[in-house]
């Protein structure tokens, strides 16, 4: 398993429930959703890997941008979607199609993208919350 997608896995799993127990319901309009809130991870490193990291919502849409900012190999891994099968995804304003892989160690099959950046290279996934 590539570092990186295990990396992203880790710090994202509170996000794969319909409503994350204890995130401050009354503060969120609509529930406690972490996907409702945005982050930027700036400057993390993976190896000899740097890259900046950024999801936000807009309206039914999670837009999420990776930055490979520096390194002396391109920047590959995985990126595992929200929402449903046959919700609609665009990379850099491009519709595409996600592949099924199992998630571990649950096994579930989750819609997935496959991704390589070379550095300086900024890719933005757009996916609809189905």
């Amino acid at each position: 398993m590539n570092i990186w997608s295990d990396w992203i896995r880790r710090i994202l799993r509170g996000t794969l429930g319909e409503r994350m127990l204890g995130a401050f319901d009354e503060t969120i309009s609509g529930g406690g959703d972490l996907l409702q809130l945005w982050f930027k991870l700036q400057d993390c490193r993976i190896g000899p890997h740097r890259f900046t990291l950024e999801q936000r919502r807009v309206g039914r849409r999670i837009i999420t941008t990776v930055t490979h900012t520096a390194g002396d190999a391109p920047l590959s891994g995985l990126f595992w979607l929200s929402g449903t099968e046959g919700a609609e995804v665009t990379t850099n304003g491009r519709p595409v199609k996600s592949t099924f892989q199992p998630m571990q160690p649950s096994g579930m099959e989750r819609a997935s993208l496959d991704f390589e950046l070379t550095v300086g290279a900024k890719r933005r996934i757009e996916q609809d919350d189905r």
